[in-house]
């Protein structure tokens, strides 16, 4: 079970990636969308209190900066 959140989290990573280096809103959007996706298929795996960790984990520190 644990592998799935690993994919789910690597997945999330990724598309922070996409959308730190997009090169257009486009491409931001496209990235959004999958962060998106995830989310709803973590959270329905796994509960909306790991969806919402992902974020943390991920974007928080970019609105931090």
């Amino acid at each position: 079970m644990t592998d799935h959140k690993d994919y789910l989290d690597e997945q999330y990573r990724l598309a922070v990636l996409d959308y730190q280096t997009a090169h257009n809103e486009d491409e931001q959007w496209q990235a959004r969308k999958q962060m998106a996706q995830t989310e709803r298929t973590a959270a329905e795996l796994y509960g909306f209190e790991y969806a919402d960790s992902l974020h943390k984990k991920y974007v928080k520190p970019l609105l931090d900066k």
